[in-house]
């Protein structure tokens, strides 16, 4: 185990092959009910706790506007679409981007103690897990944190280290 995999919350994502190409996947589980997992995964006050909120109409087929919270006051809203939406066990969004759309899904279930959560982010590239899988996983800590499941979330820059993104490069 690296340094860096060792001060993360919680274990390491995991780069999946799918029929539309490689993947990067987190499951997690929580003990709180799946209707409060839910509510923390979609609702703006909510999200803007632990990643971000949106604005818009939340409907299949609708554009909402999302912001980070997290990414610096640079960081300009994006379009996100939403493409599937059942409450409370599944919803998938695209973002927009030059390569495409960005597919986040969230698919949630019940367990014998809470729920769980499993995050599938579409790769366009898979050397991309080297970003995205140290990002997910930061927001994925911030969650539990936000939940009750841990006490604290490290900081950002004591988390995206070199060491961690290369565990994530090393599962392509």
């Amino acid at each position: 185990m690296t340094e860096s995999s060792a001060r993360a919350t919680s274990p390491l994502g995991r780069v999946a092959s799918t029929a539309e190409g490689p993947a990067l996947e987190f499951r997690r589980e929580y003990r709180v009910p799946l209707a409060d997992l839910w509510s923390a995964l979609t609702e703006p006050e909510l999200l803007a706790r632990w990643i971000g909120t949106w604005t818009g109409e939340a409907k299949v087929g609708a554009t909402v506007r999302w912001q980070m919270l997290h990414e610096g006051e640079d960081c300009p809203p994006d379009e996100v679409n939403i493409v599937a939406c059942e409450p409370p066990r599944q919803l998938s969004v695209d973002f927009t981007s030059p390569e495409g759309p960005w597919r986040i899904e969230l698919t949630l279930s019940d367990t014998p103690t809470g729920s769980s959560l499993l995050l599938r982010q579409r790769l366009f590239r898979p050397e991309s897990a080297a970003d995205a899988g140290p990002g997910w996983h930061w927001y994925l800590d911030r969650l539990a944190s936000d939940l009750g499941e841990t006490d604290l979330t490290p900081a950002w820059d004591d988390f995206y280290t070199p060491e961690l993104r290369a565990a994530y490069q090393s599962m392509v």
